[in-house]
């Protein structure tokens, strides 16, 4: 078998933020399984904690980063493509506007089309 050459994975490099925090929930939701069933001296099921640490540590850091609404929508690979410029190098993060809260506020009471 030949090995995989650096240069032909043209997201070898990419940063894996949103991965790197769900594996560490579901090491912690694993060991919080293990240690439970060791005090109480009864079999859990694991999903009871992989499940929740797995799902609100993605969803929690994806909203940190702005990034909730394309991990919420993604569709295989979407993700990648959203983060990645086309030469496959990390796409900056967008800008948070300074005044955000006062846009969503003109935004929210703004008249839409059917109402004028």
């Amino acid at each position: 078998m030949k090995a995989i050459e650096q240069e032909e994975l043209p997201h070898a490099e990419f940063p894996l933020p949103l991965f790197h925090a769900t594996w560490v929930a579901y090491v912690a939701g694993l060991l919080a399984t293990i240690l439970v069933m060791h005090v109480f001296h009864a079999a859990q099921p694991a999903l009871l904690y992989l499940v929740p640490a797995v799902l609100l540590t993605s969803a929690g850091a994806a909203a940190v980063r702005g990034e909730f609404r394309a991990l919420w929508g993604a569709h295989d690979g979407e993700y990648i493509d959203y983060m990645c410029d086309a030469t496959g190098k990390p796409r900056p993060p967008p800008p948070v506007p300074k005044d955000a809260k006062k846009q969503a506020d003109a935004a929210a009471t703004a008249p839409t089309d059917a109402q004028s």
